[in-house]
């Protein structure tokens, strides 16, 4: 009870949602399915509402955690369709699919920071998004989805970015023979 506060609704039915419920307490919201109940809270819970909540990313499948190879500070949720990452120096973002995919096979947080952005239309270049992390973008289109850091990415952008460039072809990668 210290941690939630005390109920401020019954439990529910969440509308769209078979199966699925949720109970608001003052510290936090709990949402329970067939798999289990899992706890959103603070800042998450706002950047899931604003979202669209269980219809847009889906149900919470963990609750809040730490970021797997982040900083300790940061916190995240996984839902079904999406995970959303906050960190003190970048609040909460949403992001999903094959942006969601690069950043965890790259490595997720430990590699590239928290998500600085949610994903977002790169304007100009219709049918592409990008999502920015704290030390890369990760781009996207029908073509692929690639990321850039470091120095390569800092003259990208110097350069145009994806407007004057077009969008990056490969992952940011060592030259065959390079050690």
């Amino acid at each position: 009870r210290a941690a939630y506060g005390f109920p401020t609704t019954d439990v529910f039915d969440i509308t769209g949602v078979p199966g699925a419920q949720e109970a608001d307490f003052q510290g936090v919201r709990i949402y329970t399915s067939a798999a289990c109940p899992q706890e959103v809270h603070g800042a998450i819970l706002g950047k899931y509402i604003a979202a669209g909540g269980p219809l847009a990313a889906g149900l919470p499948t963990t609750d809040e955690t730490t970021v797997p190879g982040g900083n300790a500070a940061g916190r995240m949720n996984t839902f079904t369709s999406a995970n959303i990452y906050w960190s003190p120096w970048t609040g909460a973002h949403i992001i999903n699919g094959a942006i969601l995919a690069k950043y965890l096979d790259k490595g997720g947080a430990g590699a590239f920071g928290f998500p600085a952005t949610d994903i977002y239309n790169i304007p100009g270049v219709p049918g592409a998004t990008e999502c920015d992390l704290q030390y890369a973008r990760i781009y996207s289109s029908a073509a692929g989805t690639n990321e850039v850091h470091g120095a390569i990415l800092s003259k990208y952008l110097v350069m145009g970015g994806p407007q004057a460039r077009g969008l990056p072809k490969t992952d940011e990668s060592t030259p065959a023979g390079i050690p």
